[in-house]
């Protein structure tokens, strides 16, 4: 028999489940998230993309803490199950803005607590080459600022887990350049100070950095001198923080 036991209820609502419950601490709910987590695995194929990468996180965040029934072994079943959906097949090919933020988070917080997954390192090569998809779609098909700030979710979690490839941040600063997201935030300054701060907790926000990766020093020059206020006292001074951490770099 099916190890979740008859659990007759959607992959959406076992992934709202799932999240509701990894904010409830020490009331008993081992058993139920166990089945629930159990049935992610055995009926993985019926559940969206999104659905799946939700469940799996909020696994993941109740990993973190006792009291919450994910045991290391199941902890690993479902990291394995991530990256094998994401390696292999083309299920996860195409993947939204929404999807991508979710997966990096994911993967990030998976990373903090264990390092030596197998095929890790390739689920971070689909991350980076879907993300870059997107930089290469009209800007007319994708919300540009909606792939900004999932440009920035994944250059964050990237840094977390110390991934720092040089054709990805190569192609983040070639976007950068063109200076089509760039122009939109002319009067965001706290936009602009979280994308400057991005690259700088990456490692890639100074001369010497992108030198040594690779990345050409026009695009370099380009993206920073539209990514610098012309104005700095035009923003309120809380809004100056990640900016100046960009800057320092």
């Amino acid at each position: 028999p099916n190890r979740a036991g008859n659990l007759a209820i959607s992959g959406l609502n076992i992934s709202q489940l799932l999240r509701a419950l990894s904010r409830i601490k020490h009331l008993g709910v081992q058993e139920l998230t166990q089945r629930l987590l159990w049935r992610l695995l055995d009926d993985h194929r019926s559940f969206t993309v999104l659905d799946l990468v939700s469940a799996v996180h909020s696994a993941v965040t109740m990993y973190e803490e006792d009291g919450f029934g994910v045991t290391p072994s199941l902890f690993n079943c479902l990291l394995n199950l991530l990256i094998q959906e994401l390696t292999v097949g083309q299920r996860m090919s195409g993947l939204s803005c929404p999807e991508l933020m979710a997966v990096s988070s994911t993967l990030s917080k998976a990373g903090s607590e264990q390092t030596d997954l197998e095929g890790e390192r390739e689920a971070w090569t689909v991350v980076m080459r879907e993300t870059s998809r997107l930089f290469a779609e009209d800007p007319a098909a994708v919300d540009q600022m909606t792939l900004l700030h999932t440009t920035i979710v994944v250059l964050n979690c990237c840094a977390r887990v110390q991934i720092r490839d040089a054709t990805f941040l190569g192609l983040v600063y070639e976007w950068l350049a063109t200076g089509t997201v760039l122009a939109a935030l002319a009067d965001d300054l706290p936009r602009r100070g979280i994308l400057a701060s991005s690259l700088a907790k990456l490692g890639v926000a100074g001369q010497l950095e992108v030198r040594e990766l690779g990345i050409k020093q026009r695009q370099y020059f380009l993206a920073w001198s539209q990514l610098l206020p012309a104005a700095l006292c035009s923003g309120a001074w809380e809004d100056c923080g990640p900016w100046f951490l960009g800057l320092a770099q």
